[in-house]
């Protein structure tokens, strides 16, 4: 075979190897991926029936992006985050349902509905470990005073 045979066979070879190399970082990914948090939420060991979490990533320094945050909504006390979540610290806080009238209430002019029986509180430990895969964490609400600084 001819030097510019061979040639011609190495080039006629570098396109498929190259979407082979793209193709196989796509399907393994070149990071850590997010991860998938579920859970429940609870309040003085019974769960919650409403509300919102949000899963802020923290940067671990200034230089660095820490990621888009993630929510969850919670029903019956539990929750599952529908977008993964970054890997690493991320701070947790919890916001009680928009109050509401109960159904068949008449207010009047200037009554302020009923506030939820969650507002005010914070999650025990504000600051997680989220790791890549599947998580399942309790959160655990309490009265602003009574949260560690700093949390977990």
């Amino acid at each position: 075979m001819s030097k510019r045979a061979i040639l011609d066979t190495r080039k006629g070879l570098w396109l498929p190897a190259l979407v082979g190399f793209a193709l196989s970082l796509a399907l393994v990914g070149c990071g850590g991926s997010g991860g998938n948090v579920s859970g429940t939420v609870k309040y003085q060991g019974k769960e919650v029936e409403n509300g919102t979490l949000t899963f802020t990533p923290v940067a671990s320094d200034s230089s660095k992006s820490a990621g888009k945050p993630a929510a969850a909504t919670v029903e019956n006390g539990k929750f599952r985050v529908s977008e993964p979540v970054s890997p690493g610290k991320v701070r947790v806080t919890y916001n009680a349902p928009t109050p509401t009238f109960p159904e068949g209430a008449n207010p009047k002019p200037g009554d302020e509905p009923p506030k939820s029986p969650y507002q005010g509180l914070i999650p025990k430990d504000s600051e997680i470990t989220v790791k890549a895969g599947s998580s399942t964490i309790e959160v655990d609400l309490v009265a602003p005073g009574a949260a560690p600084a700093g949390g977990r």
